[in-house]
């Protein structure tokens, strides 16, 4: 069926329908995104699951479940940071050891989310802005990271921690000042 809109314009139901459906799609998002509360409204999952057999799906999460998912992958962007930026299987273990030690110390194992130092150091492994900022300079200088990231994000603490540490700049971190991290 074709009709005319009040400004003489020619259209079609289908696409009169497709309008529709378009922006009530867009209605639907904008409300989603409206409402979004951290406390309160889940994340998008982005982890595929096939629990039923029938293909893949997605699920929403809350971020009580996306911290537990966070903490669960310590290990792993522990092994990954390492191996990017250590030297030799030897330093691999020591890195290794001496990360694990400091995550526990500083956030135990990345359940505790205060900033210490009078709300100076924040993030899984305590980071002063000013010190993560120098790090994350330096290594986009290098080019090992293209990305300046934040202090708060696990990954990003982890990887410029283990770069630091591989540089030498061990004892930035009290844990290793005070030899609670061999």
């Amino acid at each position: 069926m074709i009709t005319r809109d009040k400004q003489g314009r020619y259209f079609s139901l289908r696409r009169l329908i497709h309008f529709i459906l378009l922006t009530l799609l867009a209605i639907g998002l904008a409300l989603a995104f409206y409402q979004w509360d951290m406390n309160r409204q889940p994340l998008f999952n982005p982890l595929i699951e096939d629990n039923t057999g029938k293909g893949t799906t997605f699920r929403f999460i809350t971020p009580v479940e996306a911290k537990e998912l966070t903490i669960k992958w310590i290990p792993n962007m522990l092994e990954s940071a390492v191996d990017t930026y250590s030297k030799s299987p030897e330093q691999k273990i020591d890195l290794l050891r001496v990360m694990y030690c400091l995550i526990e110390k500083e956030s135990d194992s990345g359940k505790n989310e205060n900033c210490g130092d009078s709300g100076k150091a924040c993030g899984i492994l305590q980071f002063h802005a000013p010190t993560y900022e120098f790090y994350r300079k330096e290594m986009m200088t290098k080019g090992l990271v293209d990305t300046f990231g934040g202090r708060d994000s696990e990954w990003n603490s982890i990887e410029t921690t283990v770069y630091a540490i591989t540089q030498g700049h061990s004892k930035e971190w009290g844990p290793i000042k005070r030899g609670e991290c061999k």
